[in-house]
């Protein structure tokens, strides 16, 4: 906590060592006909001599606004701009350490202009626009071949993480659009780390409220999109690049990228192949030009390292990729897009864990190593129909189908002993290979039914359909090997054939309807239809013929739920004024399910009317909702019969387990300040279960374990965070941004082992700060460091606790010097207290690369890089649960060297 809070004292006193001799320029803005205060105009400040972007900020109600640390002893220009009047703008000079009061400001409609404006064309650097905020490109300078993401690092507000995450004033962004048009929409990174900056005029920010045209998402949840409008002048474009390298550890990777642009029409081709443990398109496959990510990413995020309970899957990835994304337009009311993936992804991993099972007199110890390779195909195709026939209707259509073939192998063997003699052994090899087609579609549409009361009535149907049937074939080898008497060796050959059939389709109807000016009511009916099924036929093999013909009744089982459900809500909003309003509304929910067991079980009918009630309150940037549901148990754990895969594993359904009841009461606020450029968020979400669904487990001192599901009160859970984001008007020189955070989650849950029953209870606690500085556009230092409290206490038992601290520092830097040269570094610690002996506790990771630019308009790269210097990855955690503790390691990329060079073609014209 120490080190928490020293870190922010040293970035604020830093914060204000820029601070020290600037200038500042003050004011007001009135509006010309009414000489009335003028809220949310945009104030910004260039540079006169470039004309790029130095700061900005808006006005208050009284129409004021204040500028600080701005450079002195230079022309700048102060430009104030508002949708609908004609921009005013002045050129001063600053003396250092004064502030400039320049008065009223009077600002015209357009066409109105006078001619005492001192600055007539001068572009705003930054234009709101109601709830969009929008960039002129050519106002952030940024190094020549620069990409997106390097140009949304300047853009005030926006925060680009490590990991190539985008964020806006906190909020996460869902998308990246090119003039509107979806591009590889499953990941903005594709986006932000491939388009030039030298392509786009203007850059927008705004709400996304695709799916939420009557803005009933209050303001905190919802996230953002970035649009990249490109230069009108230019028709077409076709733009890209391409990649290849190879290293030691037979490491490599190849990847390019095409675009071409006509008009109306975009189609863009990506593809990736390497060995490098970056999977598809999601890790920053294809990096940003002159990045570091192409030498490795962080290990903290990309699977390579988990400390302290993060589970992750490890292993060597070799990964080919490629996708297809083409849009259109048809005319201004009608645009169509196609996107098509294709992956092929091979991992191999080699694991090792060690669970430690704790009895009243006696430790269980589990000591497993494992073995896997896994083959997945997958070919994805994604459509997307939008049509807006007027200003007051859209349709929307998404159609998506997925198809999928997988071959697993898993080779594992577990040693199961105690403090005094071993127990037995488990040698086991599996193999399965499956398939799955899936097909979805979702159809919305949106209809304004004009105003009342100044508000618009609306009609909103949406539907939806998800059809996804699966096969699969697993052959299970075992070979139990006992040394006690109470469990027998024996050895299965095992076969079993698994058919899943699952159906999804939902219907709702919304209408809201202006009351009176305070009072909107809105009425929603929905119907809904799920399938869930799952035949699976075991059969042991026949040891004379070879073939498994031998069919076991009591390892197989025939399940079918059909569910039907029917609900309507009536909801009422009271505005009190801007600030406050309030929502209550009600649920009605009528289910009837039908549960099939077939083998001569008799069906299981269920009837349930369920009233869910929900709530909001909003005041200003703060918003406290309630909300409820219900949740069925599966068809699975319904099944009145035992199923007992071997000795040591036996699982008993119970057909009297309950539904499900959770209340939700969540806490809400944000607020950025733009004149500071200070964002404030915090939440606080919270869940109370009755009838949760938990497991009696009957474990033996051999490992031997029954399992039976049951219904329990008291299950619980509470997270929350709050978090300070702060963005330093320095100067084009200096960029400094600092955040803090601090996070809780606490969860209480049940469990039953043997005779002891009680309650398990987690803690965890981090705390992060992070510093991000630049210098001019030589020098970049992002560093964090995180504290993580971790604790697991029991309530109704004697069982002992287990609390540790982790810990985990991530620094960055990158050095752009001399000229045409880039030299990057990533370095991350982590650290785990409790680690068991065998296991590591500490990973310090250590990355160095250096890329020299070549060819014309450094379109060339090539680039060495050394992932891991210090050689020592590792992937480890460790969690706890019903008296046990878990220790795991995977294999990781260990290090090596790679060699990629890098060429990037663009080809515009304006014709």
């Amino acid at each position: 906590m120490n080190k928490f809070f020293l870190t922010a004292i040293l970035v604020l006193c830093l914060g204000s060592v820029f601070a020290q001799n600037k200038s500042h320029v003050k004011g007001t803005i009135v509006d010309s006909t009414g000489k009335k205060p003028m809220e949310m105009v945009t104030i910004g400040i260039t540079d006169l001599k470039d004309s790029s972007f130095v700061s900005y900020t808006v006005t208050n109600k009284t129409g004021k606004f204040a500028l600080y640390n701005l450079p002195s002893g230079k022309p700048i220009a102060v430009i104030a701009s508002y949708v609908g009047y004609a921009n005013f703008g002045k050129v001063v000079t600053l003396k250092q350490g004064d502030t400039l009061n320049l008065g009223n400001i009077i600002m015209r409609p357009e066409g109105k202009m006078l001619g005492e404006v001192t600055v007539t064309a001068q572009r705003q650097a930054i234009v709101i626009k109601k709830d969009t905020v929008e960039f002129n490109v050519a106002a952030f300078k940024v190094r020549p071949n620069a990409v997106v993401e390097e140009l949304l690092k300047r853009l005030p507000g926006v925060q680009v993480d490590f990991d190539g995450s985008i964020k806006v004033n906190g909020k996460a962004i869902s998308k990246i659009t090119i003039d509107g048009k979806e591009f590889f929409a499953n990941d903005p990174r594709v986006a932000s780390k491939n388009i030039d900056v030298s392509l786009l005029d203007k850059v927008q920010i705004f709400d996304d409220r695709e799916n939420d045209p009557d803005h009933l998402i209050e303001e905190a949840n919802v996230s953002k999109i970035i649009n990249l409008k490109f230069k009108k002048a230019l028709k077409k474009s076709v733009f890209g690049k391409m990649y290849a390298g190879g290293g030691s550890r037979e490491r490599f990777e190849s990847g390019g990228l095409f675009n071409m642009f006509r008009d109306t029409l975009q189609m863009s081709f990506i593809g990736v192949g390497n060995n490098l443990n970056r999977t598809g398109f999601s890790d920053n496959d294809l990096s940003q030009y002159g990045g570091f990510d192409r030498s490795g990413e962080d290990a903290l995020y990309n699977g390579s390292v988990g400390v302290g309970g993060n589970n992750w899957n490890g292993g060597i990835e070799k990964v080919i990729s490629a996708g297809l994304n083409l849009n259109n337009d048809y005319g201004k009311k009608l645009k169509l897009n196609l996107l098509y993936f294709f992956n092929n992804s091979k991992v191999t991993n080699i694991s090792t864990s060690l669970n430690q099972q704790n009895f009243p007199t006696d430790t269980l110890f589990t000591l497993t190593n494992n073995n896997t390779l896994t083959n997945t195909n997958k070919h994805n195709v994604n459509g997307l129909v939008v049509w807006n026939p007027n200003d007051s209707t859209n349709f929307r259509y998404t159609p998506k189908l997925n198809f999928a073939n997988n071959f697993n192998r898993y080779d594992n063997t577990s040693n199961r002993y105690n403090y005094l003699n071993p127990l037995n052994q488990s040698i086991g090899n599996n193999s399965n290979d499956g398939s799955r087609m899936q097909f979805q579609h979702n159809f919305s549409y949106y209809h304004k039914l004009g105003k009342r009361y100044g508000s618009s009535a609306s009609l909103n149907v949406n539907h939806s359909l998800n059809i996804s049937p699966d096969l699969s074939s697993n052959i299970n080898n075992l070979d139990l090997i006992s040394q006690t008497s109470t469990v027998k060796s024996e050895q299965l050959r095992r076969l079993i054939d698994v058919n899943s059939r699952n159906t999804n389709a939902s219907l709702s109807v919304a209408f809201r309807y202006p009351l009176s000016k305070k009072l909107t009511g809105d009425v929603t009916a929905s119907g809904g239809f799920i399938r869930n099924g799952r035949l699976q036929q075991t059969f042991d093999q026949n040891l004379q013929t070879g073939e498994y013909s031998l069919y076991l009744e009591n390892q197989s089982s025939d399940l079918d739920r059909y569910q039907w459900t029917e609900s309507g809500k009536a909801n009422l909003n009271f505005k009190f004024n801007k600030r406050v309003s309030i929502d209550a509304g009600v649920t009605a929910e009528w289910l009837q399910i039908l549960n099939r067991f077939h083998k001569n079980v008799p069906d299981l009918n269920q009837y349930y009317l369920n009233w869910l009630p929900s709530a909001r309150l909003r005041i200003g940037n703060s918003s406290l909702s309630y909300s409820s549901s219900v949740s069925q148990p599966s068809v699975y754990n319904l099944q009145p019969i035992t199923i007992q895969s071997s000795q040591l594993y036996r699982f008993t359904g119970n057909p009297l387990l309950r539904p499900t009841r959770r209340h939700s009461v969540s806490v809400n606020f944000y607020k950025y300040y733009p004149q500071s450029q200070l964002n404030i968020y915090s939440y606080l979400n919270s869940s109370f279960e009755e009838n949760s669904v938990t497991s009696v487990t009957q474990l033996t001192p051999e490992g031997a374990s029954a399992n039976t599901p049951v219904n329990r009160n008291g299950r619980r859970n509470v997270n929350g965070n709050v978090g300070v984001n702060k963005t330093f008007k320095t100067s084009k020189t200096w960029q400094l941004n600092i955040s803090s955070s601090a996070y809780f989650s606490s969860a209480r849950n049940f469990f039953i082992l043997n005779q002891d029953e009680g309650f398990q209870n987690n803690l965890y606690l981090g705390f992060t700060q992070g510093i991000n500085l630049g210098w001019k556009e030589i020098v970049q230092l992002n560093s964090s460091y995180s504290l993580r409290p971790q604790t697991t206490t029991y309530s109704g038992v004697d069982f002992a606790s287990v609390k540790f601290v982790s810990h985990s520092a991530d620094n960055r830097f990158t050095v752009r010097w001399p000229k045409r040269m880039y030299w990057e570094g990533v370095y991350s610690y982590s650290y785990n207290p409790l680690a068991s002996a065998g296991f590591q506790k500490s990973v310090n990771m250590l990355n160095l690369s250096v890329a020299v630019l070549m060819l014309k308009k450094d379109r060339g790269e090539i680039k060495l890089s050394c992932y891991d210097m210090l050689d020592q990855n590792i992937s480890a955690y460790r969690y706890s649960g019903a008296n046990s503790i878990v220790d795991s390691q995977n294999q990781i990329l260990k290090r090596y060297f790679l060699l990629t060079y890098m060429v990037k073609f663009n080809k515009m014209s304006t014709k």
